[in-house]
């Protein structure tokens, strides 16, 4: 059964909105059954029929974590006092009716077995690893994906993630450790500040805690926050009806010391987690930028680059990977040829690396640019091996004594034709291939 997602962009992103509907229809429940007159009747009416169209929104939805979200929103509204006890037991009620009664209720059986749990846990790990490994700073927003799928996640759960699929977690990969613990003290803080706003009998800061909760609850199994901006607007609406009830300076300072200590906590909790369970035996470093994968406890004696790796699938990464010799080996995957001020930098960060390969799977532009800064002298200290020849722009235009150019393959490398290969060499003017023992994937070797 397809899950509903309405005007949103996903059906997680609908769950999250239905469950911040529900909450703020039981806020103006709990405020009209205080009313009499026409107003009150009118607003309670209202209240119920939101309650029921959000209940059943969320069950088409079929987000389990908009119905934990919806589930921990009313008992935050209980601790709130902005609605009645068996108002809200009725609501939760109702929920779990239509729950248990949307044709999506499969995705409550066999939990524990389920795909998507299983894959988030192997996803978080993943990420714990990333943790790890830069708790300061981060590796940016936009170098956590590449980072999981080259280094860190395993090759058997291989899937295109476009985000860790945890808020806490992204925001501790992209930024670090200590960014992330602010962000959880004004979370915190915040949260602080409305409840105590709420118990004095502010609605609004009722609504914004009702917020906040499921802002905070949903982001433990997505990462919408970063990319939709009904996520977004969602977190700003709690912090703004919070900031909106005018909490004194004495409660704000309160509200900011326990945030402080929660964020802090919770951010150390992270860093734990990430030193006990990342265990994939790849740790990764930014060299201008770019990562660079190393054997976890090792010290690289030898550098290879992967040149436009998206032309190279990850089992064939992996070959490279394993196939180490007698030294350790540092890898990096660049999305084009690595130019003199790169190679400095990593000179200076790894000065034990005492040689360098560049194995260019690239072709078109990327091609062309590794075959111009070959032919300048631009590429000193790396070794450059080509793969996949015929996808290669051809050397016949390029000024180079053939002698310095060896190509190799093994004599029974899978899904390599031996005569296409010579054929290829002999277009570009080139020895014929000198074949080795071994069954590794074809390439060609330019000294410089």
């Amino acid at each position: 059964m397809e899950r509903w997602s309405g005007p949103f962009p996903t059906a997680n992103v609908a769950g999250t909105e239905a469950a911040a509907i529900l909450l703020g229809a039981l806020i103006l429940s709990g405020w009209a059954w205080t009313r009499r007159g026409t107003a009150g009747s009118l607003a309670l009416a209202l209240g119920t029929v939101l309650i029921l169209m959000a209940a059943l929104a969320l069950a088409a939805t079929g987000s389990r974590a908009g119905a934990l979200a919806s589930v921990l929103g009313v008992v935050a509204l209980l601790q709130c006092r902005a609605v009645r006890p068996w108002i809200a037991a009725g609501a939760v009620g109702l929920l779990l009716l239509c729950e248990l009664c949307a044709p999506v209720v499969t995705r409550y059986q066999h939990l524990l077995q389920d795909l998507s749990l299983q894959n988030r846990v192997i996803l978080w790990k993943a990420t714990l690893g990333i943790i790890r490994d830069h708790p300061g700073t981060g590796v940016g927003r936009a170098g956590i994906v590449p980072l999981l799928n080259d280094w860190y996640l395993p090759l058997a759960s291989y899937q295109h993630y476009a985000s860790p699929l945890n808020e806490t977690l992204m925001a501790a990969a992209a930024w670090g450790l200590p960014f992330t613990a602010l962000l959880l003290t004004a979370y915190f803080a915040f949260l602080g500040l409305g409840l105590r706003q709420a118990r004095m009998g502010s609605r609004l800061a009722a609504a914004g805690v009702a917020l906040l909760v499921v802002s905070f609850t949903t982001g433990q199994f997505q990462a919408h926050a970063f990319f939709w901006w009904q996520s977004q607007l969602g977190w700003l609406l709690g912090f703004a009806c919070v900031a909106a009830s005018r909490p004194g300076g004495d409660a704000s300072r309160q509200a900011l010391g326990r945030g402080a200590l929660l964020g802090a906590g919770l951010a150390i909790v992270v860093g734990v987690l990430a030193w006990g369970m990342a265990t994939n035996p790849w740790s990764t470093s930014m060299v201008g930028g770019q990562g660079i994968g190393i054997r976890r406890g090792e010290v690289p004696a030898m550098l290879v680059v992967l040149v436009e790796p998206a032309a190279i699938n990850r089992s064939r990464r992996q070959v490279w990977r394993d196939r180490r010799g007698a030294e350790p080996m540092a890898m990096s995957f660049l999305s084009s040829v690595p130019d003199a001020q790169w190679w400095s930098s990593l000179r200076v960060a790894y000065g034990g690396i005492r040689s360098a390969d560049l194995l260019a799977v690239a072709s078109g532009a990327e091609g062309e640019e590794l075959l111009r800064a070959w032919s300048e002298g631009q590429l000193a200290g790396f070794s450059v091996h080509v793969s996949d020849l015929e996808d290669f722009p051809a050397l016949a235009g390029v000024d180079h004594d053939p002698a310095e150019v060896q190509i190799r393959v093994a004599r029974y490398a899978p899904f390599v034709d031996l005569d296409l290969l010579k054929h290829a060499c002999q277009a570009n003017g080139l020895e014929p291939p000198r074949e080795y023992p071994g069954e590794s994937s074809a390439y060609w070797h330019v000294w410089p």
